[in-house]
């Protein structure tokens, strides 16, 4: 008999927390641009301690909706947490990386100022066809920009949601019925 929860229940479920989720990335995004911009002395400490606030914030913000998902429905499988997990993972990714493309194709002075600090520092080096496919990156620095963000978030709320799934929904190896319960997940 499988007892796993359907997708609809767990779409739903995933909704608030993904965009809850990308709300905190995108402020600590913000920040970041107004620190960058205005630079003062010490705002590089402060920027690693964002860099750190927001991952520790994003940690325990994906337990607690996933420990809420486990107390709102008692019958969640370690499988179902997980499969929640993922989904919030991807939906925050998704915002989070269109937003990042947007302020990067709101502000293109940032991306042609990063770019010359690159070609500034490495310019000699480069031979004429390496400066072509830079200048054909950042014609493309926005797209680029969204590919890498989603990416990097959709895997890292993957495995996040992996390793905390355990935690929220242990699973008891010696229960009864416990192996036929895991082939049913698996399938």
């Amino acid at each position: 008999m499988n007892n796993t929860i359907d997708f609809k229940t767990i779409w739903h479920s995933a909704g608030i927390p993904g965009v809850v989720l990308a709300a905190v990335s995108t402020a600590y995004l913000l920040i970041n641009f107004q620190l960058t911009q205005h630079p003062f002395t010490g705002s590089t400490v402060l920027v690693f301690c964002l860099d750190l606030a927001k991952i520790v914030a994003c940690i325990w913000l994906m337990y607690r909706f996933l420990a809420k998902f486990k107390e709102d429905y008692e019958e969640a499988t370690v499988f179902d947490v997980k499969r929640l997990g993922k989904w919030i993972a991807l939906l925050s990714a998704l915002i989070f990386a269109a937003l990042s493309m947007a302020l990067n194709m709101m502000h293109p002075e940032l991306v042609e100022e990063a770019f010359d600090t690159l070609l500034q520092t490495a310019g000699d080096n480069l031979d004429r066809n390496s400066l072509d496919a830079m200048e054909k990156m950042q014609n493309y620095y926005p797209q680029i920009v969204f590919a890498s963000q989603f990416i990097y978030c959709s895997l890292f709320g993957w495995i996040l949601s992996a390793i905390l799934a355990r935690k929220v929904a242990p699973v008891n190896p010696f229960a009864e019925g416990w192996k036929e319960k895991k082939n049913n997940e698996e399938e």
